[in-house]
């Protein structure tokens, strides 16, 4: 199969997962499910995205610290706020600050930085079409 294949392959199946509000991480130990869909908060809006952590048995996952990583890698530029993120308790987290400068192709990277599942992430592609 080719590269490109393969990646448009890929790319599909994260936007896919990310559009039903779920995501495995990269490792396949946590679950992230959204509140609402994280490509769909609009352009030039800052908003707060809430979601929940489980494990793959569907517990909730609590203390987990967390960097935020994105951009528009077709722009070559970086996300346009510096979004972070807290934890509400239960496995209950809330991504703050988020916010889409323009139309297309983002990827936005959740890396867990402390707690039991360190280098761990969740690696989004969105299209961010609003």
């Amino acid at each position: 199969m080719s590269n490109k294949l393969y990646i448009l392959i890929i790319t599909f199946c994260l936007s896919c997962n990310v559009l039903a509000n779920k995501l495995v991480s990269d490792n396949e130990a946590l679950i992230i499910t959204f509140d609402n869909p994280v490509d769909g908060i609009g352009l030039h809006n800052i908003s707060n995205i809430g979601f929940t952590i489980t494990t793959i048995d569907d517990n909730p996952v609590a203390g987990l610290g967390f960097t935020v990583e994105g951009g528009m890698p077709g722009h070559g530029h970086g996300l346009p706020t510096a979004p972070f993120i807290t934890e509400q308790g239960s496995g209950i987290y809330t991504l703050n600050g988020m916010k889409y400068s323009m139309r297309g192709q983002w990827l936005l990277i959740l890396k867990v930085v402390s707690g039991e599942y360190t280098d761990d992430q969740f690696t989004l592609v969105l299209n961010v079409s609003l």
